[in-house]
């Protein structure tokens, strides 16, 4: 019994050291999101509010049983450099597939979107594709795709995708 008593202790302790990297790092991931995307993270919000600022809109699809994604947001947006970058130039919006059957909206927009791998970030101008970015970044990527506002990567075909 005394085996027995000393296995389930070490299950235990184990069990809190997971139990609370885990809430350590959904607590990060939560900052993070709360600042790039505020209370809407909407892809139609996004929209709406471009369309009043005149800014482009900041898409990031993703899904949470995606490792990659989680590295993107671990490393190149969790960045301050990259947040301002999104948040001062952008109107931020995140497509969770995670969520997909959840969000009517937001799947037809996947689907003019085109997306087929994740992480991918997509810039909108005018509710029509400028730019992606495909996979794991860096933060000084996302940085200067954002401030070029993506058109450097961008051949005249990519543009006539449309989400509205």
């Amino acid at each position: 019994m005394g085996k027995s008593l000393a296995y389930a202790a070490v299950v235990i302790v184990l069990g809190a050291v997971l139990l609370i990297a885990w809430n350590m790092t959904l607590g990060h991931r939560g900052e993070v999101e709360r600042a790039l995307f505020g209370d809407d993270s909407s892809l139609e919000s996004a929209l709406d509010r471009a369309d009043e600022s005149g800014r482009p809109v900041f898409v990031l699809v993703e899904a949470l049983w995606c490792p990659n994604c989680a590295v993107l947001k671990k490393n190149g947006l969790a960045n301050k450099d990259s947040i301002q970058a999104i948040v001062e130039n952008t109107e931020a919006a995140r497509l969770d597939l995670t969520q997909r059957e959840l969000q009517f909206d937001d799947t037809a927009m996947l689907d003019r979107l085109d997306v087929s791998v994740v992480p991918t970030m997509v810039l909108l101008d005018s509710g029509r594709e400028v730019s992606r970015l495909v996979g794991v970044q860096d933060s000084e990527t996302i940085v200067r795709w954002i401030e070029s506002r993506g058109k450097a990567d961008v051949s005249e075909s990519d543009k006539q995708t449309s989400v509205r």
